[in-house]
C-alpha cells in the first residue's frame, strides 16, 4: 500500500539515469507526519514527529536495483497494560532488491526455501517495471514492521496497569494497597497473558508416567 501523500521525491527514474549514464543515486528524504499517519492507519499508533530516510540506489547491470539505508523514526502506541501511550522507535536498517518484471531474478513464492545463505543475502525482493523505482512501498513496509506485538509504557515492568473490575488507573493509586482504591477489588491488577489459568488441567500420559516409574534393572 502506497499513502496518498507520499512524496513525488520517493520514486526514482531509472531510465533517466540510463540516459546519463549513472548508475548510483543517493537520497535523503523526510517523511511527514501525515504519509506515516497514512501507513500506519490500520493501527493504534500516533504519530506526532516525522522520520528522516536515506537510502543508497544501485542499478545493476541486468536492470535490478539494490537498495540500502536506514530509517530514523518512531511513534507512540498504548501501553500493553495501562493504556497510557508509549514510545516506539522505528529506527533500523534498510536492504532490498528491486527486480525487473520478466527479468532473469524471480521472485520467490511459498514453496521457496528461503535459506540464510542464498545469492541475494536475505534482501526483500521487489518487482518493478525497469522504468521507474517507487520506494514508497518499501517503506511503509518497514514503518509497520516497527510495530511491537507489545510495548509498556515508561514504568516498564513496574506498571500496574487498570482494575481488572472497574478499569481504574493503578498506577495513580498508593502502590502498598492491595485493593482498588475505587471499586474495592482485592488483587486489582489483571494477570499477564501467560499467567492466565488453562480453562483445563494438562492432561498426564499416563502410559509415560508409568514408564518413569520403571527401575531400568542394574
Amino acid at each position: 500500500m502506497r499513502p496518498a501523500a507520499v512524496p513525488d521525491a520517493l520514486v526514482v527514474d531509472v531510465s533517466a539515469m540510463r540516459r546519463r549514464s549513472e548508475s548510483h543515486v543517493a537520497l535523503e528524504r523526510e517523511l511527514a507526519i501525515g504519509w506515516l499517519r497514512e501507513a500506519l492507519r490500520d493501527t493504534d499508533a500516533e504519530v506526532e514527529a516525522p522520520a528522516h530516510v536515506k537510502l543508497d540506489v544501485v542499478i545493476q547491470g541486468d536492470g535490478s536495483a539494490i537498495v540500502t539505508g536506514s530509517l530514523r523514526g518512531g511513534f507512540q502506541v498504548p501501553c500493553a497494560r495501562c493504556l497510557d501511550l508509549a514510545e516506539v522507535s522505528a529506527d533500523g536498517a534498510i536492504a532490498a532488491m528491486f527486480v525487473r518484471e520478466g527479468g532473469a531474478h524471480r521472485l520467490p513464492d511459498e514453496t521457496d526455501d528461503l535459506a540464510e545463505d542464498d545469492d541475494e543475502g536475505g534482501a526483500d525482493l521487489w518487482p518493478f517495471d525497469g522504468m521507474s523505482l517507487d520506494l514508497a512501498p518499501l517503506l511503509v513496509e518497514t514503518v509497520k514492521l516497527a510495530y511491537p506485538m507489545r510495548v509498556l509504557c515508561t514504568r516498564g515492568a513496574a506498571c500496574r496497569g487498570l482494575c481488572s473490575q472497574c478499569g481504574a488507573p493503578l498506577n495513580e493509586q498508593p502502590p502498598d494497597t492491595p485493593r482498588c482504591a475505587v471499586c474495592g477489588r482485592n488483587d486489582p491488577r489483571v494477570p499477564e497473558v501467560d499467567l492466565i489459568p488453562s480453562a483445563e488441567p494438562p492432561r498426564t500420559d499416563a502410559l509415560a508416567e508409568a514408564l518413569r516409574k520403571i527401575r531400568v534393572p542394574e
